[in-house]
Parts: C-alpha cells; sequence; structure tokens
C-alpha cells in the first residue's frame, strides 16, 4: 500500500532531531575547548612573564656591573703597597675581570681571572718595584675593567692616577746640642728635600711626633725651601730615651728617610704638693647626688671620679690642640705672664686630701698662680693668634695662643673669656676674667706651654737665659751656616 506524505514527514523527524543535537554538542565543545584555551592563557601568562623576567636578567639587560673603590694609596715607591676593591652584578652576574697598568705607550696586565657568572667579589692586590719594569717615575694608571655574564657583554671600567716614586726624601740635621730636661723643649734645624715630601719632623714615639715647619715660619729671611725648623717636647713619662729620638723625612707614595740624633735628657725630681679638695667645687664638675654619693663612700669613689674628669679635660684639650692651626712665628721671644705667686709648678705631684685622707694624686701639666691682679684680667704672655676657647671640664673656661711652630700658650680656670678664636692679641692684652680652681674652689689662674699638644715646661719658655741660649743661638748657629747676619742677643 502506497505511503502518504504526512509519512514520508513524520519518517524524517527523528533524523532532523539527531542533527540538531549534534550540532548542539560540536558548539558546546568549540566553547569548552575555546574556555580551556584561555584558562591555559591565562595560567601561563604569569609564568612566561616571571621566565622572561628571569631570561632579562640572566641573558638580554644592558645594566652593566659595578666596580667599589675601597683602598687606594696615592702611589707605589720602594716599599709593596695595597689597593683594595670590589666589583659586582646582580643580575647576569659577573662574567671576567682584567686589571692593568699603563704609562703612556708601556702597559702590564697583572689581574685576568674568569669569574662564572658570580654575583660580587672583593679583591686586595700587593703592588710593588718589581711589577712596573720598563716604567718610568712619575704617574701612571692602574685600570680595572669587568664584564657581566649578559648576551651583549656589559663592561665597566675604572682609571686610578697613581704615581711611581723609588727615591727616599734627603735628610740632613744642621743644629747641634740637642740637651734639654725631662718635660723640657728643644729647637732643631734639619733640612729634608724631596719633590713629593709630605711630612718631616721629629718621631719619639709611634703616638708622640712633631711635625717640622718651614725655617722662613721662624725666620723670614731664611729662604731655603728645604730647611726646616721643629720644636719638640721631652714627655715627663720616663719611656722616651735619647736612642728614640729620630728626625724623619717622608714622601706622598710612603718613602722614608731617618736619622737619629743625641739629644742628652736630665731628669728632674717632682715635689709633692698637698692639696685639700673642696666638695663644693669639686660638686660644679661633678654630680654628687646623681651618683648617689654621700660623705661615707665619697672617700672610696674619689679617685676614680678625679681621674676619670681629669682624663676627660685632657683628652679634650689634646683633641682641640691637635687639630689647631699653626702659625708663622710673631715677634717669638720670651713669654711673660704678669700673674702673680706661683703656688703649683709644671711637674709636681699634686695630692689631693679630702679632710686627713689622701684619695687622688696627679703630675701637673702646668703652673698655677694666684691673681695679684686687682683688675681679675687674665693678661696674655706674648703675641699670637687665639687658636682655642672654649670649656675644658676640670680646668675651666680656656683660651689657647699660638705663638708659632706649634708652641701654645694656655689659660685655665676662666671665668669669662674676652676674646674669640682668630683673633691676633699682643702681650699683656686680656684674654677673660680669673675665675676658680675645679678642686679647690681656690681663686686661681691655669698656665700651660703645649709644643703640638705636649705639656712641656712653662718655666724654659719664661726664662730669657733659656731661650737666648736654646733658641736665639741656633737661630744665628744656622744664619752664620748660610753666610746671613746673626741676630744681636735677645735683651
Amino acid at each position: 500500500m502506497p505511503q502518504s506524505k504526512d509519512d514520508n514527514f513524520k519518517i524524517s523527524e527523528p533524523s532532523l532531531d539527531l542533527s540538531v543535537s549534534r550540532e548542539t554538542k560540536n558548539s558546546k565543545l568549540r566553547l569548552f575547548r575555546l574556555l580551556l584555551i584561555l584558562i591555559l592563557i591565562f595560567a601561563l601568562v604569569p609564568i612566561a612573564a616571571v621566565g622572561w623576567n628571569d631570561l632579562y636578567k640572566k641573558h638580554v639587560e644592558t645594566t652593566p656591573p659595578e666596580i667599589r673603590l675601597i683602598h687606594f694609596p696615592r702611589g707605589l715607591g720602594l716599599e709593596p703597597v695595597e689597593v683594595k676593591f670590589a666589583v659586582f652584578d646582580l643580575g647576569a652576574g659577573l662574567d671576567s675581570l682584567v686589571v692593568r697598568v699603563r704609562q703612556k705607550s708601556t702597559s702590564k696586565i697583572i689581574l685576568k681571572e674568569k669569574l662564572k657568572g658570580i654575583k660580587s667579589k672583593e679583591y686586595l692586590l700587593t703592588l710593588s718595584k718589581e711589577s712596573f719594569d720598563g716604567f718610568l717615575e712619575g704617574l701612571f694608571y692602574l685600570d680595572i675593567k669587568v664584564f657581566d655574564n649578559a648576551l651583549w657583554s656589559n663592561a665597566v671600567e675604572e682609571s686610578v692616577e697613581m704615581s711611581l716614586d723609588f727615591k727616599r726624601p734627603k735628610l740632613e740635621i744642621i743644629s747641634q746640642q740637642h740637651n734639654g730636661r725631662r718635660g723640657g723643649s728643644q729647637l732643631l734645624f734639619y733640612r729634608a728635600s724631596d719633590l713629593n715630601l709630605a711630612w718631616s719632623g721629629v718621631v719619639l714615639s709611634e703616638k708622640v711626633r712633631f711635625k717640622g715647619y718651614p725655617a722662613t715660619f721662624l725666620d723670614p729671611e731664611i729662604s731655603d725651601s728645604s730647611i726646616f725648623a721643629v720644636v719638640y717636647g721631652l714627655p715627663l713619662d720616663n719611656q722616651v730615651r735619647s736612642p728614640d729620638l729620630k728626625v724623619v723625612a717622608e714622601d706622598t707614595v710612603g718613602n722614608l728617610s731617618e736619622t737619629v740624633f743625641s739629644n742628652r735628657i736630665a731628669e728632674r725630681s717632682p715635689r709633692n704638693i698637698k692639696t685639700k679638695i673642696s666638695l663644693g667645687a669639686f660638686s660644679k664638675q661633678v654630680d654628687l647626688q646623681k651618683l648617689s654619693l654621700n660623705q661615707d663612700n665619697l672617700e672610696n669613689q674619689l679617685p676614680t671620679l678625679v681621674e676619670n674628669l681629669l682624663e676627660k679635660s685632657e683628652k679634650k684639650l689634646q683633641e682641640a690642640l691637635r687639630s689647631a692651626p699653626s702659625y708663622p712665628a710673631r715677634n717669638f721671644k720670651p713669654l711673660v705672664p704678669a700673674f702673680g705667686t706661683e703656688t703649683l709648678s709644671y711637674g709636681d705631684r699634686q695630692n689631693l686630701f679630702l679632710n686627713d685622707s689622701a684619695v687622688a694624686s696627679f703630675t701637673s701639666g702646668g703652673n698655677e698662680y694666684s691673681s695679684s691682679n686687682t683688675s681679675e684680667l687674665v693678661p696674655a704672655a706674648g703675641d699670637g693668634v687665639v687658636v682655642l676657647s672654649g670649656d675644658f671640664g676640670i680646668y675651666g673656661k680656656m683660651v689657647g695662643i699660638d705663638h708659632g711652630l706649634g708652641l701654645v700658650s694656655v689659660y685655665g680656670y676662666i671665668r669669662e673669656i674676652l676674646v674669640k678664636f682668630g683673633d691676633s692679641v699682643e702681650t699683656g692684652q686680656a684674654l677673660g676674667r680669673i675665675g676658680f680652681n675645679g678642686f679647690t674652689g681656690a681663686k686661681r689662674i691655669y698656665f700651660s706651654t703645649r709644643v703640638q699638644g705636649v705639656p712641656v715646661d712653662p718655666r724654659e719658655w719664661m726664662s730669657k737665659g733659656w731661650f737666648e741660649g736654646h733658641i736665639t743661638e741656633k737661630i744665628n748657629f744656622l744664619r752664620r751656616s748660610l753666610g746671613m747676619q746673626i741676630f744681636v742677643p735677645f735683651s
């Protein structure tokens, strides 16, 4: 029986539904795949960024390494010297280093090293005369060049100018008769010559050195720039002996010349001075209540307090004097202090007593005077320039006057300072108003002479006879040796 058109339509319906279903499934599958791809892309982007950054740092960066100069001497002399530097690259790391020395057409590699990607390295190189065969004395350059591990081999270079000098300074002592007392002063003339002279003077020990000044500082008529004058002191301690004294000259690269000279040193016997301490005066220096000290425990603590106070005050004074400028001598002559009666002398052993108990003792580095000046002014003992002004603990307010060649007169226990740093002063000019001793509370003037910071006996510089024998006669000896007219003896 033949089928109708309706029957044919009904038979094709299931086929159409299946086609639509498949299309829908394919569409969903494509959407899922697209979504999966997007998820993978979003997941891989940070990873790719990190990888690129790491790749850039290790291989593609354009930032060069760095060189840090740590220690470089001014040059090389007869003794080996050390140079210290560091190289680093925190990105690609370091690849290689080359260090060479060069001078005009002469060049020599002294270090070449592969660094294999390390981030940093510090170097300490020793340079010696033997490394510079074929080089001439004078300027040379030390070149440091370092490459990094990047694709482009970024590089940086540092060049340091230095000097080669293989000659020692010439040195000769001119003056004679260097004899004195422990705690005293001496003047010495010597000749030191070098194109690159850096320092010369008298050396007593590693810590005690006295710089020499051109002799024209003392006598403007001496025009020879190779002649130097040095005033040096013989400290009160017994550590310095005559064989230890020497004149030293050093150039800019460290070449040294030295000559030992004879200086007979006469010892001195200190006086013992008994001084009663005033708690009222001392408490102005130390806050006894803050330290919880009373009459019962004060005697046990006082020696330490006194020692610490003296050490702190002296250290501050020494530092100020070492940093003070020095000037050519102006009207160099004996000092004339006009203070009154001397109550304590340089070198005296001062013993401090509280009631009847000895609590501390120390050696005086200067003189003390009771004032006979009705105006209560502290006069300058000589012409000079103010190089010290301030408060120095147990010494009270102080003023220092530079008289030339490192000789400074120091005035302490001042209540009010009337001059300022850098002022030029003349003998007798008022420097301040008289104050009080920090231990006893008595009205006193402290007077000290310092040679480049070292306390020396003021009585020598106050004596016309000593000055003529140890200063004027040595200047005249030098002038005679140079064919110059001598000074008229001081009168």
